[in-house]
């Protein structure tokens, strides 16, 4: 019996060693792995500096005082063009500054059979002129995401994968709000986000 009892604690320090033992180096591999995937995010992942954001050296600021100032300076006389350009258009404004109107993060079911793959998307209309954009937001938000949604439902994983069926979906959409609002209110249609899952 003393024998038994003699191997019980001797089995205890043991036991309690390699439990540390196991711990210390379990601690030690996950600092391992944590350096390495921090190692690897800096080399792959993180986006390299941008030109013009190097830092510079301190005895430089005079330098950035005089480009900020040359900055402006080229920034005036375009303002003044773009509005004497407009005047002789009769107040037209350019083509890039139309009225753009976003709904974000549509989420929906597919067309897929078992019903398991779903889409989030998010949809960008350009329209004709300010005056859209406000009756948009006003009166047929509602109604434009009912026509996104049952448009979505009648879509497979397939058709929204493709840049085909992408292209196809942008012209149906567009299509469909412009029957909604009325023929030629939406411009383009863009779709600045989607997941398939």
């Amino acid at each position: 019996m003393a024998k038994i009892e003699e191997e019980g604690v001797e089995d205890a320090p043991k036991k309690k060693k390699s439990k540390l033992l196991i711990i210390i180096l379990l601690v030690v591999i996950l600092a391992a792995l944590g350096g390495g995937g921090y190692f690897a995010y800096l080399k792959f992942f993180k986006a390299p500096p941008a030109e013009g954001t190097e830092e510079q050296a301190p005895a430089e600021p005079a330098k950035k005082d005089e480009k900020k100032e040359e900055k402006k300076e080229e920034k005036k006389p375009e303002k003044k063009e773009e509005k004497k350009e407009e005047k002789k258009e009769g107040g037209k404004k350019d083509d890039k500054n139309k009225p753009v109107t976003t709904i974000n993060n549509i989420v929906t079911n597919l067309a897929d059979t078992g019903g398991k793959r779903y889409v989030r998307l998010s949809v960008d209309f350009d329209f004709k002129d300010d005056a859209a954009a406000a009756e948009f937001t006003e009166k047929y938000q509602a109604r434009v995401k009912d026509a996104i949604l049952t448009l979505l439902w009648s879509k497979t994983s397939e058709d929204l994968s493709s840049v085909d069926g992408m292209i196809a979906f942008r012209t149906e959409l567009q299509n469909r709000v412009n029957q909604i609002m009325g023929p030629g209110t939406v411009k383009q249609v863009f779709i600045t986000d989607r997941v398939i899952q």
